[in-house]
């Protein structure tokens, strides 16, 4: 019963740390949206601070979930835990790029636009196998209706339009 327990224990926290991480990555993408188009100095400063204070929340949360699962037996799979340790290596990075640049504007910028390609990236690829998806329902029903002497619905439908004999 103690496993079972562990396990639903375990499972929750997964669950909350994807909803927080979830969280935290819009809340992230939002405030550098937002300090980036601010045009007063003093507010953009203000909203840079607010960039540096997610991206640590960011890191911490998933510096915690990398040390959760390195507690126990994996319930994750190895890819999942390469993935969370190179989006907390990314965010370290970002947030060693914003404190020590000069030009923090352009900073902001070059990491929007580093998200803004990943996400392009990752649009691309789904509209790709979403269209050789397409294509292939495509081949199989002409396949399927290209030869009608063993097609398993024109059978049936000439076994119903011919006359039972009685």
């Amino acid at each position: 019963m103690e496993v079972r327990k562990f396990q639903n224990s375990r499972d929750s926290e997964l669950k909350d740390f994807e909803k927080q991480y979830s969280d935290l990555k819009s809340k992230y993408t939002s405030s550098l949206s937002t300090a980036i188009k601010e045009a007063d100095p003093k507010k953009q400063n203000t909203l840079i601070q607010g960039v540096l204070v997610t991206n640590a929340e960011m890191v911490g949360h998933v510096s915690k979930m990398v040390s959760i699962i390195g507690k126990g037996p994996n319930m994750l799979d190895q890819k999942t835990v390469n993935d969370l340790t190179n989006d907390l290596i990314k965010y370290q990075k970002e947030f060693s790029d914003i404190t020590e640049s000069k030009n923090k504007l352009d900073t902001l910028r070059e990491v929007q636009n580093s998200t803004s390609a990943n996400l392009s990236s990752a649009e691309w690829m789904y509209n790709f196998y979403l269209f050789g998806l397409i294509a292939l329902i495509f081949f199989v029903i002409y396949l399927v209706y290209s030869t009608p002497s063993q097609n398993i619905f024109s059978t049936a439908i000439a076994s119903v339009q011919a006359p039972m004999a009685t």
